[in-house]
């Protein structure tokens, strides 16, 4: 291999996991802080929970009730491209199942909700694609609304990140031909010199 070529495939290489670094742009996103760490919590009813977590040791309660006049909402500003789609996933369930209770998440002209019987008794996922044309400026907020008038909603693994940002199997794959193939290049370039010198 040329030494052009290897530089381009290093390049490509490194290119790659950049964007693996820079995946997840939610801070805090599974609470594992046990607080709110990243998090801007305002309202009656959002508490850290270690009940209920769906993984690690804890995740975000949601316990107002639809008569409360200050029901609570969990935010978190997010550095972002106008004109980015993203991708937004996160783990959800209503401890009491029922169809009037309500969980609404927003990001950016992005808006979502679910009932409970959507999500009943077990952590169900969510993954959303948030449309380019929904995200406008260089800050947006990710929030997240439950009312509950019976137990509680629990929110964990709370990810949001480029589309195509974490590479499938296939991908990793490639990446590890990739390596394998600039390091047999550069042992084969060694030897090479190694014999023009002696």
């Amino acid at each position: 291999m040329s030494r052009g070529g290897m530089i381009a495939m290093g390049a490509a290489l490194a290119a790659i996991l950049a964007v693996q670094a820079h995946a997840q742009l939610v801070t805090n996103g599974g609470f594992e802080t046990g607080d709110f760490t990243g998090w801007s919590n305002t309202g009656d009813g959002i508490d850290i929970d270690a009940v209920f977590p769906n993984s690690g040791s804890f995740d975000a309660a949601f316990t107002t009730s639809s008569d409360d006049q200050n029901p609570g909402v969990l935010s978190q500003s997010i550095a972002t491209t106008p004109g980015q789609s993203y991708v937004l996933d996160f783990a959800v369930v209503d401890e009491s199942g029922q169809t009037f209770n309500s969980f609404t998440t927003n990001f950016g002209g992005f808006s979502s909700t679910i009932t409970g019987d959507q999500a009943a008794f077990a952590y169900v996922a969510e993954s959303f694609t948030i449309p380019a044309a929904d995200i406008t400026g260089t800050s947006t907020t990710l929030s997240f609304e439950g009312i509950n008038d019976i137990a509680a909603w629990n929110l964990d693994d709370v990810s949001l990140s480029l589309p195509g940002a974490v590479p499938e199997p296939a991908a990793w794959a490639l990446m590890l031909a990739g390596f394998g193939l600039l390091g047999a290049a550069l042992r084969r370039r060694s030897a090479t010199l190694a014999a023009t010198a002696a």
